[in-house]
């Protein structure tokens, strides 16, 4: 499928269809509230609620939902306790597999970068406490071996990078001095021909972690990536 039709499918999925608009309301509602309890009181959540989260996020409304509310969880901690880390890694797990099943990767690729940010502290006898990252234990999830996914997200944070700084106008480059001018024609020549090398390199990083690539072919990548810019 070409990353033309991939980027489509990307952004389609936010716009569910067969699910009214109280229905979306319900399940950003239930979310809200679950989330909350997983992250400060897992031990709480019911059968119920555990049943009605399976069913959720069955939904893609359900998937974007959850992954946005554990998005903002990050803002106020990154650490979580034992108990918490690994409920997080159970529904996770859980939400990856929906996520692989309908191709809705836009919850996917944030659960990714989440992946990378919620840890919890493991303490060993003799030495020092180490933080242990969700993805040690969601590394092997399907999606991260779907190359539809990688380029949907690859596609993804690339029209973030560009979004993130508007083109100027005319009238604003006229108005500017000539480091103003080459600095934008430098931008975009990088937003038109290729991406900036620190940000390859970020996205390359976090593929590789989740991908649990032999080392030979990390070495491979890594010095492909940095020869497109020598």
């Amino acid at each position: 499928m070409p990353i033309v039709e991939l980027s489509i499918k990307y952004y389609e999925n936010e716009q569910e269809t067969g699910i009214d608009k109280k229905k979306k309301n319900e399940i950003k509602n239930f979310m809200i509230s679950y989330v909350s309890t997983l992250f400060n009181n897992p031990d709480d959540l019911t059968l119920e609620q555990k049943y009605m989260f399976g069913k959720y996020v069955e939904t893609e409304t359900g998937q974007k939902w959850f992954a946005k509310i554990v998005n903002f969880q990050r803002a106020k901690t990154q650490k979580v306790s034992e108990t918490t880390f690994y409920r997080l890694v159970q529904h996770f797990a859980i939400v990856l597999f929906e996520c692989a099943n309908s191709e809705n990767f836009s919850p996917a690729k944030t659960l990714m970068n989440m992946c990378l940010t919620f840890y919890h502290e493991v303490e060993m006898a003799g030495s020092e406490p180490f933080q242990e990252y969700l993805a040690t234990y969601l590394k092997n999830q399907p999606i991260w071996q779907n190359l539809r996914f990688w380029s949907a997200a690859f596609f993804d944070a690339l029209h973030s990078v560009r979004i993130q700084k508007p083109v100027l106008t005319q009238q604003e480059l006229l108005n500017g001095d000539i480091n103003t001018f080459l600095d934008e024609e430098k931008y975009q020549e990088n937003i038109t021909f290729g991406v900036d090398k620190n940000f390859c390199t970020e996205f390359l990083k976090k593929q590789l972690t989740i991908g649990s690539l032999p080392r030979n072919q990390e070495k491979m990548l890594e010095d492909h990536l940095h020869s497109l810019y020598d």
